[in-house]
C-alpha cells in the first residue's frame, strides 16, 4: 500500500523577512532623500541648482538659502503661453518658511516676513487668442507675505509713468483657501498717492471687494506769505493750498475675466 505523499506548505517566515527588510530599505533611501533635498535648500550652493533647474527661471548672482535669508542681483522668467518675460532686480527675501497647508488641494503654506526688491519690469509677449476664462482662482498652494516693498514697477499696461513706492501685505489662499487678499497697499503713480485694501474669491462667482483711496500730491504742499516780516514780527503764518482732487473708489461684484 503506497503512502500519500504530504505536499508542505510553503515557508512563509522567510518570504515575509524579505518584505519587511525591503520596506524597511525603501522607507531608510526615502528619508535620506529627503534629508539631502531639506539640505540642499538650506544651502547656498544647493539652492542654487534648485533655481538652475526651474523652466523658464534665470538667476544672477544668488546669495543664501532658499529656505531662509535669499537674495539675488536678478532673475528673469519667462512666462508660459508667451505671456513676456519679467525681470526682478536686487530681489531679496528674509525669514522663509513653510508648512502644511489648511486649504483643500493645496500642498503646503509658504510664509515669508520680508519681501523687497528694487525694480520689477514686465515685458508683455504676443498677443494670443482669446483663451476660456477660468472658473476658479485656487492654487496648489498657500503664501503669505507679511511686508512687501517694491521700489519700482514699470510695465507697457501702466504707460510711461512706473509705480513707485508700493508696500503692501499679500496672502494667497486665505481663510482656508477661500479668498486672495491684499492689505495696506500703499503706492505712487505719477503724482498720485494711492492706498486700499482688497480681496477676491477664489470661487463660485469670485466676488471682489477693494476699497482705494488716492490723492493729487502737486498741490499738497503750503506757501509762505511775501510781505516782508517787521522786526520782531512773529514767523508768517503757512498757508496750505487744497487738493487738487481726492478719490475714493469702493468695488464688489463678481469677478469678470
Amino acid at each position: 500500500m503506497v503512502e500519500p505523499h504530504t505536499i508542505k506548505p510553503p515557508r512563509r517566515r522567510g518570504l515575509l523577512r524579505g518584505l519587511l527588510l525591503s520596506l524597511l530599505t525603501l522607507l531608510a533611501l526615502l528619508v535620506l532623500t529627503g534629508l539631502v533635498l531639506f539640505a540642499s535648500v538650506h544651502s547656498n550652493k544647493g539652492s542654487s541648482w534648485w533655481l538652475g533647474v526651474l523652466p523658464g527661471v534665470e538667476v544672477t548672482g544668488p546669495q543664501g538659502s532658499l529656505m531662509g535669508d535669499f537674495c539675488a542681483d536678478q532673475i528673469n522668467i519667462t512666462l508660459p503661453q508667451a505671456g513676456g518675460h519679467l525681470r526682478l532686480e536686487k530681489l531679496c527675501w528674509q525669514g522663509m518658511q513653510w508648512s502644511a497647508a489648511d486649504a483643500p488641494g493645496a500642498w503646503f503654506h509658504l510664509r515669508l516676513q520680508n519681501l523687497q526688491a528694487q525694480r520689477l519690469v514686465h515685458e508683455p509677449g504676443s498677443t494670443q487668442p482669446t483663451k476660456t476664462a477660468p472658473t476658479n482662482l485656487r492654487l496648489p498652494f498657500q503664501l503669505s507675505v507679511a511686508q512687501i516693498q517694491l521700489e519700482e514697477l514699470s510695465s507697457p499696461v501702466l504707460g510711461v509713468e512706473p509705480v513707485i513706492g508700493l508696500k503692501g501685505k499679500l496672502q494667497l489662499g486665505a481663510q482656508q483657501g477661500e479668498m486672495h487678499q491684499v492689505d495696506a497697499l500703499t503706492l505712487q503713480w505719477g503724482h498720485v498717492h494711492a492706498q486700499g485694501q482688497g480681496r477676491v474669491n477664489t470661487a463660485g462667482d469670485m466676488g471682489v471687494l477693494a476699497e482705494l483711496q488716492g490723492r493729487d500730491l502737486r498741490l499738497e504742499a503750503s506757501s509762505t506769505a511775501s510781505t516782508p516780516a517787521a522786526p520782531n514780527a512773529a514767523p508768517p503764518a503757512k498757508t496750505t493750498l487744497p487738493l487738487a482732487w481726492q478719490l475714493v473708489v469702493q468695488a464688489a461684484g463678481p469677478l469678470q475675466l
